[in-house]
């Protein structure tokens, strides 16, 4: 058997012994190096023990070697899918979590407000301010969970939209009214249009586009003023977010709508999933979403919507499998 640099760097120059996906030794005959050998044509994917107890996935796709009506081999090429697989396995756990999670969590938050419902003038105040927490970490909970779980309806293609001809001004002032109820928000300053700005969209999905957006630049930015500027351009409806936050280094910018991504120089104690779905939503509406950012100097999130009776997409989106 020959074999280049490459597979000597991954494999140690050495032969390996792949694993099914059960995690069990893939038999010696039917291992990719003896089935390109025979001249078989196969793609088949399997995973390799490596040093240090490391468990990494790979696809192998051979293609016989011929000469004349004879077939005297095979060549494979190799490459590495551990990441994909492993974004892949984790979207999947992650959405199974969250399917699973909204039941019991919607239970014991109605329990928590009957609770309260329940506390009098007679009670001890702790007991208020107790209940008071509770409710508040289960309705953060519950807002982890929903952005689990409609991270597993757009990894499915489920993600559907109801859309209407809605004034976009008046949503973005609706997510600003959300946003400023956040701990420690600074000033939001909004500067709409006179006039109501139409697009064919679903509400309550844009909306919760922009409390994400917003929520993002209130973790993030200094303590002075939130910019938000909504305008037409062209054919377009634009909402700009803008922080004076630290701002993003521009080599990993790219990764800001990424899943489970979480940028910047200040921690996060969210899932990383807000700007991603916020991708995802504008994406099925027909329009774009961009970020530009530089350290020390903020961050401005810019989307774009077509404008007027232009229908928004409502039909499910494809699995991510299936896009670019």
């Amino acid at each position: 058997m020959v074999t280049n640099d490459a597979y000597d760097r991954l494999f140690g120059g050495a032969g390996f012994e792949p694993e099914d996906a059960a995690g069990l030794p893939i038999p010696p005959a039917d291992r990719p190096q003896q089935r390109a050998a025979r001249g078989e044509r196969f793609r088949v994917e399997f995973a390799v023990i490596q040093a240090g107890g490391t468990r990494r996935w790979f696809e192998a796709v051979a293609e016989p070697l011929t000469a004349g009506d004879r077939t005297w081999g095979g060549v494979i090429a190799i490459r590495d899918l551990s990441e994909r697989t492993m974004r892949l396995s984790l979207e999947r756990l992650m959405g199974a979590a969250g399917h699973e999670l909204k039941t019991p969590v919607a239970a014991l938050h109605g329990y928590l407000q009957l609770v309260e419902r329940h506390l009098d003038a007679k009670s001890s105040p702790q007991a208020h301010t107790y209940a008071d927490r509770a409710l508040v970490q289960t309705r953060k909970i519950g807002e982890l969970v929903d952005r689990l779980f409609d991270v597993s309806r757009i990894q499915a293609g489920r993600l559907e939209l109801v859309a209407a001809t809605i004034d976009l001004v008046t949503v973005v002032r609706d997510a600003v009214n959300v946003a400023e109820t956040l701990p420690n928000a600074p000033t939001i300053q909004v500067s709409p249009s006179r006039a109501p700005i139409l697009v064919r969209a679903d509400a309550g999905r844009l909306e919760q586009v922009f409390v994400n957006l917003l929520a993002n630049a209130v973790e993030h930015a200094a303590k002075s003023t939130i910019e938000v500027t909504v305008r037409r351009s062209g054919s377009y409806a634009v909402v700009e977010v803008r922080d004076d936050g630290p701002g993003i280094a521009s080599n990993v910018l790219p990764q800001l709508f990424q899943p489970y991504a979480r940028l910047g120089q200040k921690a996060s104690a969210g899932l990383g999933l807000g700007l991603y779905l916020a991708r995802e939503i504008v994406t099925a509406h027909g329009g774009t979403i961009e970020a530009a950012s530089s350290l020390g100097e903020g961050t401005v999130i810019v989307v774009r919507l077509p404008l007027g009776k232009r229908s928004a997409r409502v039909d499910p989106l494809p699995a991510a499998e299936d896009r670019a």
